[in-house]
């Protein structure tokens, strides 16, 4: 993360992320990838194999800036290109609700792993969620407009957004939850 922050401070990239351009973003992906591919290589070497998921946990944090910084890229991609078709400003809004709902969920992911790390047990009372509730409320309100938005379209006969990610999410917290 610092060689991150470095090339930030160097190219004069201040965060918030979403107030980049395209074109700071694209900067952005391409150092980021760079650095991944870097400790990718560095591991490769160390452990003589190429590295499995586990092996790389100790990264996850570049990661999620890594697809945080592409999601962004797509959405800006997707508003631009598109804002006078009202189809495709509604596929856009969709899109930019789902990526914020990931990113709440990683966040609320990392939370758990953090408390049940800490306290030995998983979340079940109302105050241990309570210093992502704010987070928690967001994501709660998301998922029920994503929810709201495909059940608009289906009662108008028209065809549903991708919700091929949504799935996946659901699938991955079935994983999580099992382990």
């Amino acid at each position: 993360m610092r060689a991150i922050q470095a090339q930030r401070r160097a190219s004069g990239r201040v965060p918030p992320l979403v107030n980049w351009s395209v074109e700071e973003l694209v900067t952005e992906k391409k150092t980021v990838k760079t650095i991944l591919v870097q400790i990718n290589r560095q591991l490769q070497k160390k452990l003589q194999h190429p590295p499995l998921k586990e092996e790389k946990e100790a990264y996850r944090p570049i990661y999620e800036v890594y697809h945080r910084v592409k999601a962004l890229i797509a959405a800006k991609h997707t508003s631009a290109q598109e804002q006078s078709d009202p189809e495709a400003q509604a596929a856009a809004t969709f899109k930019r609700l789902r990526a914020e709902k990931r990113a709440l969920q990683v966040q609320l992911n990392r939370y758990e792993r953090h408390f049940e790390a800490l306290k030995g047990r998983s979340i079940q009372y109302q105050q241990d969620i309570e210093p992502v509730k704010e987070h928690w409320n967001r994501y709660k309100a998301l998922k029920g407009q994503l929810a709201e938005l495909s059940a608009q379209r289906q009662q108008q006969g028209l065809p549903l957004f991708d919700n091929d990610d949504d799935e996946a999410d659901t699938q991955t917290q079935q994983q999580q939850q099992q382990q």
